[in-house]
């Protein structure tokens, strides 16, 4: 009994020490080519900015008719993950702004198409090399899968103690959680290389002339004096109990200064 409780506890150190720390060195050759891509170049990151002018009145139907291709290209991956369209400003043109990321094949079709129903007055392009990012998250699943393995052997040890047993378990506990994180990580890191992210920015091309707050003022006249009464109503609401204890504090006050001048009078 007392030889296996020494083995267990020499496995145990071994193990603690060949644990993988937060900062793991570079990958030996074989992970590395495991997730090179096939023609072994850089596993790159692309972020792409477009600018277009277009008719006051295009603006809003092209950023909608965008957003609608991007929902429905399901194939290319593509995913909207910001959309705003800003049209209240007084004097300012309207504008739209549209964040999606997608599929290089996507992204093109895109951004094409924007060539043949507006004007791109500025495009810019982004990449950033996520092969050492991808390769040192490789390695740390590797590292920490293997050291579940090595925790589940102990786990199964027979006639281990229960104390062993226990700290097993913690740390088994633990080790999924790591293996969860970084396979989160690299699944976001992978995301980033097989996707790219596009940033899709409309305006008119007219400012709005100095009669537009005018117009929009004569044009929301109606909604807005609607809410003035209904602001009203509610103030005269509120208004009416305060008063009416107001008036009742008010009476009573008066009522108790007659008499304590009265009863002064007399003295």
């Amino acid at each position: 009994m007392k030889n296996v409780l020494t083995l267990i506890g020499i496995c145990l150190v071994m193990t603690a020490c060949s644990r993988p720390s937060e900062d793991t060195s570079a990958a030996s050759s074989g992970p590395r080519q495991a997730i090179r891509s096939e023609d072994s170049g850089e596993l790159m990151a692309y972020e792409h900015q477009v600018n277009v002018v277009v008719e006051e009145n295009r603006v809003v139907p092209l950023h909608k008719e965008a957003e609608a291709a991007c929902l429905k290209a399901v194939a290319e991956k593509c995913m909207v993950l910001h959309s705003e369209i800003n049209t209240e400003h007084m004097l300012s043109p309207t504008a739209t702004t549209l964040r999606l990321r997608s599929t290089a094949a996507g992204v093109k079709a895109v951004r094409d198409s924007l060539v043949l129903k507006g004007k791109i007055v500025s495009q810019v392009t982004k990449a950033e090399n996520l092969s050492k990012p991808i390769q040192d998250t490789a390695q740390k699943l590797a590292m920490l899968t293997d050291y579940r393995s090595k925790l589940e052997a102990l786990r199964h040890t027979t006639g281990a103690p229960i104390d062993a047993l226990i700290k097993i378990n913690k740390e088994l506990a633990q080790v999924q959680s790591d293996l969860e994180t970084a396979a989160a990580e690299k699944a976001g890191l992978m995301q980033k290389v097989e996707t790219e992210l596009l940033e899709l920015n409309i305006t008119s091309s007219e400012q709005r002339s100095a009669w537009y707050p005018t117009k929009l003022a004569l044009r929301s006249f109606g909604k807005n004096l609607a809410d003035g009464f209904g602001l009203a109503i509610s103030a005269l609401a509120y208004l009416i109990p305060f008063g009416l204890v107001l008036g009742t504090l008010g009476w009573i006050s008066r009522q108790l200064w007659c008499r304590l001048k009265t009863f002064r009078t007399r003295r």
